[in-house]
């Protein structure tokens, strides 16, 4: 089954893709998330191995941990940031996103970014920027790449994820 995945063009990494559903501006993808449950568990059927006959209390520890399907499905790692490293990254990084998209020669791209941008960034990252994480792909070393960004809706259990259209590649698998 083919399924799009939006791709940091700098890292590579897979930060997400339309198996997730969403919702899109002229800007960016927004994306619902939600809570796992993810466990350590080990599935010894696939070992090919039976329970020790001597120990028939033989029960393996296994953890169960609370996740964001989108974090762990694409292995985001987290990358906090306070303002000043947040303005210190996003410049250079708009910049070479614009950059990308004129050498492509998508211009009408390149206008939607320029324009709406700065009105994103203040209105709905700045504003509240306190209630955002950021997330790069597992490349965690490529501080040049895109970011997704991550709140809560109004419930504040409800996970989603802002991704820009022009940070990523949409590739087809």
């Amino acid at each position: 089954a083919e399924y799009m995945g939006y791709t940091c063009p700098i890292s590579g990494d897979e930060m997400c893709s339309d198996s997730h559903p969403a919702t899109e501006t002229d800007l960016y993808y927004e994306f619902n998330a939600r809570s796992i449950d993810v466990t350590n568990a080990v599935d010894e059927s696939a070992l090919g191995a039976n329970p020790s006959a001597e120990d028939e209390d033989e029960v393996l520890d296994c953890a169960v941990e609370k996740q964001i399907n989108i974090i762990y499905a694409h292995k985001l790692r987290e990358s906090p940031m306070d303002k000043k490293a947040f303005k210190k990254w996003i410049g250079p990084w708009s910049k070479a996103t614009i950059d990308r998209l004129t050498s492509e020669g998508k211009d009408d791209r390149k206008e939607i970014f320029k324009s709406q941008m700065k009105a994103f960034l203040n209105d709905k990252i700045l504003a509240s920027f306190d209630d955002w994480q950021f997330y790069r792909g597992e490349n965690i070393d490529c501080n040049e790449g895109c970011v997704m960004f991550l709140n809560y809706r109004e419930d504040n259990i409800t996970p989603y994820f802002i991704l820009l259209k022009d940070g990523v590649n949409e590739t087809k698998f």
